[in-house]
């Protein structure tokens, strides 16, 4: 843990200096001393400012932020959990996280936790080659919870499943409604045809032009191990803290803080 403190303390020192006179110099987020935090959260969202760092630091929790673009230069030993943000943006920046992969298969390995959501990039291309995953370019909606009794939907809060699902054209969901919701929008990319390394947690079902076909199944959110010491991953195609941010979405927040608690091991 002193290791990982000191190398991060260096990184941060040098982007410091290099962001001095400029209008970025600003910190968003108090460091935690003494290599405190559980987590560490590496922001990718531009659209919306700093969603996952708000809603952390919201809830009271102890965690270090950083940009995506650092990811490189971080170490991640002895993070309970690293959090790799959301970005609707398809020109962002991630090669990062692409260069990281060796460095994210050894945190794994020991038995770190990671919770990803939908940034635009390929999880392919960062994921330990033992996890590959596919993914369809059908824009689903309205989710069905497949293990109600996963801590996710658990945890610390417990989540309907009708204030789970996402805003339908049809207006399932009033508009007025949305805020209620724990992601008002699409799963762009669902996962499909998983491996027996993930599992399934939520599925969508209904396509967005309306059409149902009982046999196709599209994913949201899907869980795996790795390794032997507790590695865990969450990869999650719908954005949860945009709801809870954005719309005060109380759904939204709960989901968010059930994950965070099962992934640090309450």
């Amino acid at each position: 843990m002193m290791l990982r403190f000191c190398k991060n303390v260096l990184y941060l020192m040098a982007v410091m200096l290099v962001a001095t006179g400029t209008a970025d110099a600003e910190t968003p987020f108090a460091r935690q001393p003494g290599g405190e935090a559980e987590i560490a959260l590496f922001e990718t969202c531009q659209s919306y400012p700093r969603l996952n760092g708000r809603l952390l630091d919201a809830c009271g929790l102890k965690f270090d932020y950083f940009e995506i673009t650092a990811m490189t230069d971080v170490s991640l030993e002895g993070y309970r959990v690293v959090i790799i943000g959301e970005s609707w943006l398809r020109n962002l920046d991630m090669s990062a996280l692409k260069k990281s992969r060796a460095k994210i298969e050894k945190y794994l390995a020991g038995g770190g936790r990671i919770a990803a959501f939908r940034n635009g990039l390929d999880p392919n291309a960062w994921l330990p080659q033992e996890l590959k995953v596919k993914r369809d370019a059908r824009e689903l909606r309205m989710p069905v919870i497949l293990r109600k009794e996963h801590p996710v939907f658990n945890a610390r809060h417990s989540i309907a499943e009708d204030k789970f699902g996402f805003y339908d054209p049809p207006l399932k969901h009033p508009i007025s409604s949305l805020k209620a919701l724990c992601w008002g929008g699409s799963i762009i990319n669902p996962f499909i045809n998983l491996s027996p390394d993930w599992t399934p947690l939520v599925m969508g079902t209904v396509e967005k032009e309306g059409l149902s076909e009982s046999d196709y199944k599209g994913y949201a959110l899907v869980e795996a191990s790795y390794g032997s010491k507790g590695g865990r991953i969450l990869l999650c195609e719908m954005i949860p803290v945009f709801s809870a941010v954005e719309r005060r979405s109380d759904t939204g927040k709960a989901f968010v803080e059930n994950m965070l608690a099962y992934l640090c091991g309450e």
